[in-house]
């Protein structure tokens, strides 16, 4: 979590959805802050945030497939490469929240194995059936596709497009003069 810039004293909420995806999120978010509490135990409970004051950010469930699929959906609408880029694993929103994507890694055959060793059950979200939807279009096309396979390659897409993208940002000098 230290990669987000999330410390010990940092308040955080869980987007939870009750998918397999969003309850790991919320188990694996609770077994750090666990960790990171027993870490800063001798500093005084005056210092230590609350559970219920959720001002710094909060973390979202977005996994590797969800990556996979925003990719697929933005070629489809013809995206630049900024839009190829993938699903940020963090960013600051215009009101200075933080939200963080831990979870962009990860596949969502391995959260929901998560979910089964830890005797966490969840639900299936039934909309997730609609292919009227693009998302779940994409979604069905991928599983039809080996999705696994398709998951490293795309991944490997994306993280070039995000590196071109950070260094066209950082080539880009502002001008102070329009002509």
């Amino acid at each position: 979590m230290a990669a987000f810039g999330v410390g010990p004293t940092t308040r955080l909420a869980v987007a939870v959805s009750g998918g397999a995806d969003s309850l790991a999120l919320a188990d694996l978010a609770r077994k750090w802050s666990e960790k990171a509490r027993r870490a800063d135990e001798p500093q005084s409970r005056s210092s230590r945030s609350s559970h219920t004051d959720f001002s710094d950010g909060f973390e979202s469930r977005h996994h590797a497939g969800d990556s996979v699929e925003q990719f697929f959906i933005r070629v489809s609408r013809g995206s630049g490469l900024e839009g190829l880029a993938g699903i940020p694993s963090s960013r600051v929103l215009a009101d200075g929240l933080k939200t963080i994507r831990p979870l962009l890694t990860a596949t969502k055959n391995e959260l929901s194995h998560h979910c089964t060793t830890q005797g966490i059950t969840w639900v299936d979200d039934p909309t997730n059936a609609n292919l009227s939807f693009a998302r779940n279009h994409i979604r069905h096309l991928l599983k039809a596709a080996a999705r696994n396979t398709l998951e490293d390659d795309v991944q490997s897409i994306v993280a070039a497009c995000a590196a071109a993208t950070s260094t066209m940002q950082s080539q880009v000098k502002p001008s102070s003069t329009v002509p």
